[in-house]
């Protein structure tokens, strides 16, 4: 079982890393989306959804990914020229995002990313926290939109920050955001399980997640402020601006940002669990040997960077001076709803 977990981890990392570093825009975003269907299969299993709940639950899945993606990558004006060079603009495409989805397509593919991610924050705000307190994370009318609140949000975000990392937009932050988001995540994890198996007593939620405890949130929390340290010591952290007054707060900023995705992470574990108990599995599947389920492994993420990237926003807007009506009102411009 060691040897299976230490290899597909192995795997994982290189494929990721390749995909980052290496190759073009378009097998990245190739790559997300193969995890994204994996994610919303799994989930789906959790679920136990059929018949018309199922195909609702994939169309409003599905259709706003589809919508993103699609945009900046089939567009003329794509993040990168590999699609236009080799496919050109499919006929499906001009048929799903019609003749507006060129120079203007950014005002869309915003709107729909906003509106995911204030999605993301209604629900991680206000509903988890009383389906994880009432123990009833399924709902007859929520159940087929769960892949819409917690997935389809997880991926676009996942595309964005990519898209800035790679500098195929216009703001001016830290290169490296999503691999020092996604590293932090796994030092909370790691310390987390550590520090529990060897310290810890009192459950953190003995009723949902039984192998968690409250030394081990703490221990890693402690584990993300010191690589918080060592991020800020040798490069800068996520969601600076060259020119941001968030650069004047230094180390104080990083380990602000660094407990922030500690604390998501655990949330976002603490809810899965709960489907999965409600479901009666251990995991969420078993495509990866030794780990189980991809959404097992993927858990911290569902909070994590749908906040983060809205929590971006919000301070680019204050900074820059726009509101967020401004996205709606030039997207439904651009789709014809609103007269210019």
């Amino acid at each position: 079982m060691t040897n299976q977990r230490i290899m597909s981890s192995f795997l994982m990392v290189t494929i990721f890393l390749v995909s980052y570093f290496y190759l073009e825009p378009i097998f990245f975003q190739v790559l997300i989306l193969i995890v994204g269907g994996i994610l919303f299969f799994e989930l789906s299993s959790l679920l136990k959804l059929k018949g018309l709940g199922l195909a609702v639950y994939w169309f409003f899945s599905v259709y706003p990914l589809t919508f993103f993606l699609g945009l900046e990558c089939f567009s003329p004006y794509s993040i990168s020229n590999y699609c236009g060079e080799h496919f050109g603009t499919p006929d499906w495409f001009r048929l799903l995002f019609g003749d507006w989805a060129g120079n203007s397509k950014y005002a869309v593919s915003n709107m729909m990313m906003f509106i995911s991610l204030i999605v993301s924050m209604i629900f991680w705000f206000f509903l988890a926290p009383i389906l994880i307190y009432t123990k009833k994370p399924l709902h007859y009318f929520l159940t087929p939109f769960y892949g819409f609140f917690l997935i389809t949000p997880l991926i676009i975000s996942i595309g964005q920050i990519y898209i800035w990392d790679k500098g195929y937009a216009t703001v001016n932050h830290f290169p490296f955001s999503l691999l020092i988001i996604i590293m932090t995540i796994a030092v909370a994890d790691i310390s987390a399980y550590f520090v529990g198996k060897k310290f810890g007593v009192t459950k953190l939620a003995k009723s949902i997640s039984p192998g968690k405890t409250i030394k081990g949130m703490f221990g890693g929390f402690v584990g993300v402020v010191l690589f918080a340290f060592i991020i800020d010591s040798f490069w800068q952290s996520p969601f600076v601006f060259a020119d941001s007054i968030l650069r004047d707060f230094g180390l104080l900023f990083s380990v602000t940002l660094a407990l922030i995705i500690a604390v998501l992470s655990v949330y976002g574990d603490i809810f899965e669990s709960l489907l999965k108990r409600k479901a009666n599995v251990k995991d969420s599947g078993n495509i990866i040997p030794g780990h189980g389920g991809l959404l097992d492994r993927m858990d911290g993420y569902l909070p994590t960077f749908p906040i983060l990237v809205l929590m971006f926003y919000i301070y680019s807007a204050n900074v820059v001076g726009w509101s967020f009506s401004d996205i709606f009102i030039e997207g439904f411009m651009v789709l014809g709803w609103l007269a210019r």
